[in-house]
């Protein structure tokens, strides 16, 4: 990226002033080149201290980016290895700080997100984040601050924190967390809970213990959306999958952020079968990056096969992408035939 943002070529492809040779220029091709230089510096403050970054936003979103969400995602996908809304989510997030309206919440329908983290303080409230590691891109400060200038309500659910806890953490991270996350948490549109004991946990098994679903039965009226973040052991969090079953319609899509390492598989398994149980039938798998800012374009793990992870965050829902052909929902055994990466995400439908 460096070598080609220096050379003569990246000039030569720079939009052209002439109104006929611009409708002659390659506006997708351009596009692309945009989001790969928004993911290399990593932020909408970066980029605005980049002028090349800069420039390149200012052309996208005046002049393409309403007729690239227009744009068919299968022939796109089967082109690029990427759709449109992926792309357009990375400009959004580093050229307007995730505030184009590209999955707005609909207010006559359930608009809530939880998200569910194994440590004691939701890794969504900074990219240092607590359940002792990194986040996945789906739980990370961009993804929280996409999510609420969508107007989504966020519900942030701690497996071993309560409230008290949680607002002690934000003290002592306060000066690592940015100024935009703060405002966020202080907005009203983000609200905390924690989940119960792991002996009433397991209850939730057998359907006996509907206290220990509380958090979700508080919520579930309004929630859309569950994402839930998985640490190495992660027995309380894929329990908790049995909450979803408590009510009569849960919520429409549920994702889950795999640990990075060998027990990836295993979770991954053992929430699949909680999650057929529960009535979803679709699914997506993807291998987008963990990290944090020490992490650069995503931290150690490589996104590849759906372009933009990283700790800039992802779309959701029906937007997520796809790491296997296509980038349409499959059935569980179409999905995982693509394999279940260590690090990577599964997405459920119903």
């Amino acid at each position: 990226v460096d070598l080609w943002l220096g050379s003569q070529l990246r000039a030569a492809q720079l939009p052209p002033s002439d109104r006929p040779e611009l409708k002659q220029f390659c506006r997708t091709g351009f596009a692309l080149k945009a989001a790969l230089l928004v993911r290399r510096l990593g932020s909408a403050a970066a980029c605005a201290g980049d002028e090349a970054c800069s420039a390149d936003c200012e052309f996208f979103m005046d002049a393409y980016s309403r007729h690239l969400i227009m744009l068919p995602s299968g022939p796109f996908f089967a082109e690029f290895g990427i759709t449109p809304a992926e792309v357009l989510f990375v400009l959004s997030q580093g050229c307007r700080g995730g505030a184009v309206a590209l999955q707005p919440a609909a207010r006559e329908e359930a608009h809530g997100i939880a998200i569910v983290a194994q440590g004691s303080l939701p890794c969504s409230l900074s990219g240092f984040g607590g359940g002792g590691g990194r986040c996945g891109p789906y739980a990370g400060e961009f993804q929280l601050q996409y999510l609420v200038r969508q107007g989504f309500l966020l519900l942030l659910v701690s497996a071993t924190g309560g409230g008290r806890e949680l607002s002690e953490h934000i003290e002592r991270l306060r000066p690592r967390i940015s100024a935009a996350t703060l405002q966020l948490l202080g907005s009203g549109r983000v609200q905390f809970a924690s989940l119960p004991p792991a002996a009433a946990v397991e209850t939730i098994v057998s359907g006996s213990a509907p206290a220990a679903c509380g958090w979700y039965l508080e919520a579930a009226a309004h929630l859309r959306y569950v994402h839930f973040e998985l640490g190495e052991e992660s027995p309380a969090v894929i329990a908790v999958l049995g909450c979803l079953r408590t009510t009569p319609q849960p919520p429409r899509f549920v994702s889950l952020q795999l640990p990075l390492s060998q027990a990836a598989s295993e979770l991954a398994a053992a929430a699949a079968e909680r999650l057929v149980a529960v009535g979803y039938t679709r699914f997506k798998v993807t291998r987008l990056a963990l990290g944090g800012p020490e992490g650069g374009m995503g931290g150690a793990a490589t996104a590849t096969g759906s372009g933009s992870g990283g700790w800039l965050g992802a779309p959701i829902g029906d937007l997520a992408g796809s790491a296997g052909p296509g980038a349409e929902w499959k059935t569980a055994a179409e999905a995982f035939a693509f394999g279940l990466w260590a690090g990577g995400q599964l997405h459920a439908a119903l």
